[in-house]
């Protein structure tokens, strides 16, 4: 089993306990996490320069399958998450951290689906994280006089 692989079955078992300890929210609908897994993906995808057609040539699917996938319509399987960390050059985390994130989470997760360029602009226009975040990252909250 190489790196990407468990890396990517550890990532699985924290995201599957992390969406079952929501508490009161809850864990998403499964829909809801195919949709921001393809919207992640249609985002990386475009990042890279690639068409949704020469995605789906190096994973051996059709246009429509990536354009399904990247709508959350198309469900698939563990071996094309895996070709898609491959393809994307990206490691599984960078693919499925955080998804399942619910509302009123931290502005990455917030941006996660813009263009990197988009995503570096809004971060240097809204400055430093709030204080709630840094005390949620175990970091220093500054006090307010």
């Amino acid at each position: 089993m190489d790196s990407n692989t468990n890396e990517f079955a550890m990532l699985s078992m924290l995201s599957y306990s992390s969406l079952v300890a929501q508490g009161s929210r809850g864990p998403l609908s499964i829909d809801a996490i195919y949709v921001a897994l393809g919207r992640r993906i249609a985002r990386l995808r475009k990042d890279r320069g690639l068409t949704q057609a020469g995605l789906a040539g190096l994973l051996g699917l059709t246009r429509a399958s990536i354009a399904n996938i990247e709508r959350g319509r198309q469900k698939f399987l563990v071996h094309t998450v895996l070709q898609l960390v491959s393809a994307l050059r990206v490691s599984p985390n960078e693919l499925l951290a955080g998804l399942g994130t619910p509302a009123g989470a931290p502005l990455d997760a917030l941006l996660e689906d813009r263009p990197a360029a988009v995503r570096e602009w809004i971060r240097s226009a809204v400055g430093p994280r709030s204080r709630g975040e840094r005390k949620r990252d175990g970091g220093p909250a500054k006090a307010h006089p």
